[in-house]
Order: structure tokens, then C-alpha cells, then sequence
């Protein structure tokens, strides 16, 4: 990701400085992977855990829509998500990590599933974003078939989200 300048706290950080700090939370995303297998693996048997990072376009794209001038009102550009074998194992896990890091979302999906359409195509997750180092980090809790589901229809969210946005 190229971003010339980032906006933090009001202030203008150098390319340099932006290229410093990606590869800072670059690596602490890898460590906070490593923390997340460990945690699950102590409570679960089976599990998956995936992450990604948001691309330039699809960032740009979000902040036009949030009308923001700073990607640290982004809750979701680092993303990891745990997929555990029922409702039970989700429900568990986001318990244990929420006593584990210092929580500031924590929305579920599960009890309160988005309707994406008049079919009752729902996206259905356990949704938890914490701060690392000024950086929001998501972190999505499903079963296999919520997972399945939730991709499947994931273009019925970024048509109702970005329609408007080239």
C-alpha cells in the first residue's frame, strides 16, 4: 500500500514514517496471529484462523464513504477471522478474548444477523475491534457454514455499501 501521507491525531506523518509504521504493525499483526492460534487452540480443537489486510483501493473507497481523511477511523484495514465448529466454541472464544485485550466493539451478529435481502441472505459473526498501536483490529468469530454463507453474499454488502462510489 502507497499512501503518501496519513493524518494521525491531526498530524501529518512523513512516507517514510508511514512506511516505518506499516511494518511495525506488519509484524505485530504476525505476533497477534500467533497470539490468537495459541489462545483458541487452548479452549477449541478444531480450528481455522485467516486474516488479510485491506488493499489502497478498497481503504479509498471506505474512507470516501465514511467521509473521513484518516484511516485510523477504519476499524477493519488489519482483519482476522476464526472459524470454530458451532455457536457454542464462537461464543467462547470471543469471551476469552475479550478478557484477553482491551476491547472497544464488540457487536454479534449471531443473535442480531444483517438481512441482506429479501431471500433472508444473513452475514452472521461475532465481530470484535481493539486497538493496536492507534490501529483498530478486527476480529470475526463464525462457524464453517456462517463462513460459507457470509462470502457467498459478501457482494450484496459492497453493492449496498458502495454504490454510489466509483
Amino acid at each position: 500500500m502507497t499512501i503518501r501521507k496519513i493524518e494521525k491525531g491531526g498530524t501529518k506523518m512523513s512516507s517514510r514514517r508511514v512506511e516505518e509504521y506499516q511494518r511495525t504493525i506488519g509484524y505485530e499483526i504476525y505476533e497477534l496471529g500467533k497470539l490468537l492460534k495459541s489462545i483458541v487452540s487452548t479452549k477449541v480443537g478444531k480450528f481455522t484462523i485467516q486474516y488479510r489486510v485491506k488493499n489502497e483501493r478498497t481503504i479509498s473507497r471506505k474512507m470516501f464513504a465514511k467521509n473521513t481523511a484518516s484511516v485510523f477511523f477504519l476499524r477493519d484495514i488489519y482483519a482476522f477471522r476464526i472459524l470454530v465448529k458451532d455457536t457454542n466454541d464462537c461464543y467462547m472464544i470471543s469471551q476469552t478474548l475479550m478478557k484477553v485485550f482491551p476491547w472497544q466493539i464488540y457487536t454479534d451478529f449471531i443473535i442480531s444477523p444483517i438481512v441482506w435481502d429479501t431471500n433472508s441472505t444473513m452475514y452472521q459473526a461475532l465481530q470484535l475491534v481493539f486497538l493496536l498501536n492507534s490501529c483498530k483490529v478486527e476480529v470475526q468469530v463464525m462457524t464453517p457454514k456462517m463462513h460459507i454463507v457470509n462470502e457467498k453474499n459478501h457482494h450484496l454488502y459492497k453493492e449496498k455499501k458502495y454504490r454510489n462510489i466509483k
